[in-house]
């Protein structure tokens, strides 16, 4: 019985984890993929996901 919580527990989080993972994921994917209209990359994406990056370094 316990082996059987632990691992559905352990699925559980994992399933957490791997779903987290992936919001993040598309999050820099949509904010790195942004284009201006004539097809060049927009560096205000580039420039708020250093900036978040550089915040959370401080912080800890």
């Amino acid at each position: 019985m316990l082996r059987q919580e632990n691992a559905l527990k352990n699925r559980k989080e994992a399933e957490e984890a791997k779903k987290r993972y992936k919001e993040k994921r598309l999050y820099r994917f949509k904010k790195l993929n942004q284009k201006t209209p004539k097809g060049q990359p927009l560096m205000r994406g580039k420039i708020e996901l250093m900036l978040e990056a550089l915040q959370q370094a401080s912080d800890s």
